[in-house]
């Protein structure tokens, strides 16, 4: 039989035995809190992943082309996911994101410092770098590959002007930032962590 805990004014909460056999015990912690139900936004409820599908050679300036979700190896996304047009990423909802970012670079010889930086906005306009990954060759005679990380956490109270986008710098003709479309090469990971602040 249900119990009913009604409000002091309006509105009420049933407690139901679940349609199961045997005995089931809920035991209340020491200690004052809200409870987690599926309508509560403080706990991870979207994360995503999309990456680039080719190499991009000696380039400078927003990564427009070449992005997609990823979709191989047993990927899946929690949530609604990112949205992205012309290389500019839109949040699903607000929250706080942790961002990171996978760079797969091979620099041509004497390349010193390829960089791919996370640029943010929180008006939809001007951007601001975030984090960066770099990677360069000094003066080195054979191919290298290496792969470098960077993160950050971004507030996102508005999903309209908060958008974040990724772009390269310093990358001279010959150099690769890598991609693949059936594995993860140059990759941007999106965390919700929790409410905005």
């Amino acid at each position: 039989m249900p119990i009913v805990i009604k409000g002091s004014s309006s509105g009420q909460v049933t407690v139901d035995v679940p349609a199961t056999a045997g005995t089931n015990t809920v035991t209340m912690p020491a200690e004052t809190g809200t409870a987690i139900t599926s309508a509560t936004t403080s706990h991870i409820i979207e994360v995503d992943m999309f990456r680039m599908t080719a190499d991009l050679d000696g380039h400078s300036g927003t990564i427009t082309a070449n992005l997609e979700r990823c979709d191989t190896n047993n990927f899946a996304k929690i949530g609604t996911g990112m949205s992205q047009s012309s290389g500019i990423f839109t949040f699903p909802r607000t929250g706080v994101y942790q961002i990171t970012v996978q760079a797969d670079i091979q620099p041509v010889n004497n390349d010193g410092t390829c960089v791919l930086s996370t640029q943010t906005t929180t008006d939809n306009s001007s951007y601001d770098t975030a984090s960066n990954c770099h990677f360069g060759d000094d003066a080195g005679t054979n191919t290298i590959i290496g792969t470098a990380y960077s993160q950050c956490f971004f507030n996102v109270t508005n999903t309209t002007t908060h958008k974040v986008l990724f772009s390269t710098s310093s990358f001279t003709s010959g150099s690769l930032l890598r991609g693949n479309s059936s594995q993860n090469e140059t990759c941007f990971s999106f965390i919700r962590l929790g409410d905005s602040q």
